[in-house]
């Protein structure tokens, strides 16, 4: 335990993927900075006083924009995954279709 014998909880950076110590328990609703990245991503700014970042909602609020704009994310990549999937499976029967054609002409040419 460090700071004042706080309990502290292990978890992994969301900027550079290290391990890190925070002192509250992750929720997964939030991201998780070491402090490296949390100062950097503060400009080196102080934490107000109490130890609450003022600017997020108090009672663990979710920003459902935040959410809403990452769902809309994923599913315009999924979309793209989705046409690409079909484009490839398209040529795929094109080209099984040419090569039948082939083995046909072929067949019919030796004759």
């Amino acid at each position: 335990m460090r700071n004042n014998d706080r309990e502290m909880f292990e978890a992994v950076c969301d900027e550079c993927g290290e391990t890190c110590e925070v002192p509250f328990k992750p929720r997964g609703d939030k991201p998780i900075y070491c402090s490296n990245c949390f100062e950097k991503k503060e400009g080196g700014k102080p934490r107000h006083s109490g130890g609450r970042d003022r600017r997020r909602p108090s009672g663990g609020g979710v920003d459902l924009r935040k959410i809403e704009d990452r769902l809309s994310h994923i599913e315009r990549k999924l979309d793209l995954l989705l046409e690409q999937t079909d484009n490839v499976q398209v040529r795929f029967r094109a080209s099984k279709e040419d090569m039948a054609k082939l083995e046909t002409e072929d067949e019919s040419g030796e004759e």
